[in-house]
């Protein structure tokens, strides 16, 4: 039995990721068992927990704990055999923190595969979720104690599941009780005493970390909790808000609030607004402010959104350049629920009605729009934003020609002429700015106001956009070029290139040539239809072939270089799985293809006569007695020469050694006469002195003169002679 039990330890991690709709009562009967044997073996001492052996038991029932969580996955019979496992799975959790991860999963899974199946209509699973939520009174506060001794995240993170999962299907009035005992620890935890002051600062770091857990616990409630207990969770939180290392908790319990009690928030909405008004200079948690204004704003009445927009309209236009990309993402969305909201009220009010088009604005003559009138809150909330353009700084003007450009996206149908005529005005007057970032935030908006601007009033500003963006994407800002060439696309597309022409200075008619060539390449491309008849299938098959070696090519590149084998003792006698927990299995994995290794013979350098001699050659015997004679000189050499020295080295040395050739010029020297003389078949009179970076050193600096005596010594004496007449 024990070595079918050690043939078949490689199944227990296969059952832990496979197993599903099984029967609880094997892992009771069964499993239990054994891991309790195992524990008793290594409590007793009768295996050394420090030794291999005590290593692979402990292993092994780690494993088996493994193995509860794939048990709660859908059993069948967790009606009947939860509360025989329920009082061990507390004991265990009280007194082995290393099993806390795994029973925690196995008990947020089991609870909410029974809610699944619920939820499908099947008969049993309410009799399993009564069963355990019979024992919630026992494990909530359990729980409770572990989550908040718990000092690592991830199993926080664990209790924290089980702790929701058991919530969920607890009756009201214990949760509520729960609930009191929650907030009372977390005033507990925030209220200073006297006391605290002397307090060492690993106890205030203990009770910080306290307070964050229990108010991220609060989150858990907010869903099951009654009305009266809503407020109560408000007033604690209020004052925390302003507290910087409970700020981001509180936050996260306030948008659940928002969130699931609307009703709660429209009661309460001036005081919301003070504390979101108080938190305002903390840029660092922007994310969960804008969540938090992102979950007013359908709640909010009609009458207290300019108000609300003058207050934090300015925030969630900056935020559209944040560095985090949550942030930027969600000021966008805000400011388009924003936009929805203006929308529906002006549309339940009659100032709006339903867009013909979506395209294309359908503007007449006159200056009438589809049904829309300027005193509606839309045109309010654009308006608003086009005041950003007029800002003093850079990054305020490119973060609201972003925003602007978002809300054209979506709404540029329920627009009038005189707020689209500014937008593209103002626009065309920012690509005239020297920052870089307002030039690709204005080209940004000039390709929507293209898409969604009327013929009529595009043809009157034709020229005018053109030179603008021209002169925006110059040869200084050559980087924007690509977006303008965007932008000339959509408005050739519009207007047609003989108007286009028109207007585009003759300097630059070749980009337009170019843009249009592009264009109709483009639409060959997609307009044409290859028939049958007129392709050759050959070039068509043997560029397949080409590809698919190219691909057999990769995958055998890619399959080599992470294949490992391994090599099992299987003999007639033998036949043992091999054990991967034994510490001389790595012996076995090998990087290479035994079997190939083991079919390939083995090359002999030389070849072998009938009788089995080597037949060694004349050559290979000289140069075995060269190789002997260069070790027996290289033996009778002193010490010293026994250093490998490499070329570059030993030719620095020549270098070095030989003597630096000097040329005095004495061989043209005069005899008769001073001056030098023209000799026949040799170069005219010079002298060469060669520099050396040695004489730069202060120990040389003295002898090194002496080379330039010959060449200097008589301009010298010239310069004592005239300093001896002044």
């Amino acid at each position: 039995n024990h070595e079918q039990i050690q043939d078949n330890l490689w199944l227990l991690p296969f059952l832990a990721k496979k197993l599903h709709h099984s029967k609880m009562e094997f892992f009771v009967n069964r499993l239990l068992p054994v891991a309790n044997k195992l524990k008793s073996l290594l409590d007793e001492g009768m295996v050394p927990k420090d030794s291999v052996s005590g290593a692979l038991l402990r292993n092994l029932y780690d494993q088996i704990w493994w193995l509860f969580s794939a048990f709660c996955n859908a059993p069948s019979d967790i009606s009947k055999t939860f509360q025989q496992i329920a009082k061990g799975l507390i004991t265990s959790l009280n007194q082995e923190p290393n099993l806390i991860k795994s029973i925690c999963r196995g008990l947020t899974n089991l609870i909410n595969k029974s809610r699944q199946q619920l939820k499908a209509g099947s008969p049993s699973a309410e009799s399993d979720i009564k069963a355990i939520a019979s024992y919630s009174q026992i494990y909530i506060p359990t729980l409770f104690n572990l989550y908040v001794d718990a000092t690592q995240d991830f199993i926080r993170l664990c209790i924290y599941q089980a702790i929701e999962a058991f919530i969920c299907i607890t009756n009201s009035q214990m949760v509520d009780s729960f609930f009191k005992l929650v907030i009372s620890k977390l005033l507990e935890s925030t209220t200073q005493s006297p006391e605290d002051k002397t307090e060492p600062k690993s106890g205030k770091d203990l009770k910080q970390r306290r307070a964050q857990s229990l108010t991220a616990l609060a989150v858990a409630f907010v869903p099951y909790i009654s009305p009266e207990n809503i407020d109560l969770l408000y007033k604690t939180i209020e004052p925390q808000i302003t507290i910087p290392y409970l700020q981001k908790k509180s936050l996260k319990v306030l948008i659940e609030i928002c969130n699931r009690n609307p009703t709660f928030v429209s009661e309460q909405f001036g005081k919301i607004n003070q504390l979101l008004v108080s938190t305002m200079t903390s840029s660092t948690q922007r994310h969960f402010r804008l969540r938090v204004i992102k979950s007013v704003i359908p709640i909010l009445p009609s009458d207290k959104l300019p108000s609300f927009l003058d207050t934090y309209l300015l925030e969630i236009i900056i935020a559209t350049r944040d560095v985090n990309s949550k942030a930027r993402d969600l000021a966008s969305t805000t400011l388009i629920e924003i936009g929805n909201f203006c929308v529906k009220y002006d549309l339940s009010s009659g100032l709006l009605s339903e867009p013909t088009t979506d395209d294309q604005m359908s503007i007449s003559k006159e200056g009438e729009q589809n049904a829309i009138l300027n005193d509606g809150l839309l045109v309010r909330f654009f308006r608003s934003v086009l005041a950003g353009f007029c800002a003093s700084a850079d990054k305020f003007i490119s973060a609201s020609v972003n925003a602007l450009t978002k809300l054209l996206q979506n709404f540029h149908q329920y627009l009038p002429v005189d707020v689209v005529s500014k937008m593209l005005d103002i626009t065309i007057t920012l690509l005239e700015s020297s920052h870089k970032e307002v030039i690709k935030a204005s080209l940004s908006a000039l390709r929507v106001l293209v898409k969604c601007l009327p013929i009529d009033l595009f043809n009157a500003k034709l020229h005018e956009l053109v030179k603008s963006v021209l002169h925006a994407t110059n040869d200084s800002n050559k980087n924007l070029r690509l977006e303008s060439k965007f932008i000339f696309e959509r408005i050739l597309r519009k207007v047609g290139f003989d108007q286009m022409a028109a207007v585009f200075p003759p300097h630059k008619r070749k980009f337009l040539i170019n843009i249009k060539k592009t264009r109709e390449r483009y639409q060959r491309h997609k307009n044409q239809v290859p028939s049958v008849n007129s392709i050759d299938p050959k070039p068509i098959e043997i560029s397949k072939k080409k590809e698919k070696l190219k691909r057999q090519k990769n995958k055998k590149v890619e399959n080599q270089s992470d294949r490992t084998w391994i090599v099992e003792n299987n003999t007639k006698n033998n036949t043992d799985v091999l054990d991967l927990l034994n510490p001389s299995a790595t012996k076995h994995i090998l990087s290479t293809d035994p079997q190939k290794s083991s079919n390939e013979p083995a090359k002999n350098e030389f070849e072998i006569a009938e009788d089995g001699r080597f037949i060694i050659p004349e050559e290979m015997e000289q140069k075995e007695e060269q190789i002997k004679k260069e070790q027996q000189n290289l033996l009778q050499l002193p010490k010293k020469r026994f250093r490998s020295e490499s070329v570059k080295s030993q030719s620095t040395k020549r270098r070095k050694n030989e003597p630096t050739k000097i040329h005095t010029g004495s061989e043209y020297k005069a005899t008769k006469a001073s001056g030098d003389l023209l000799k026949p078949n040799k170069l005219e009179p010079y002298a060469y002195l060669p520099l050396d970076p040695k004489n730069l050193n202060k120990r040389r600096k003295k002898g090194s003169h002496k080379s330039f005596e010959t060449v200097i010594h008589k301009n010298r004496k010239g310069q004592r002679n005239v300093k001896k007449n002044k």
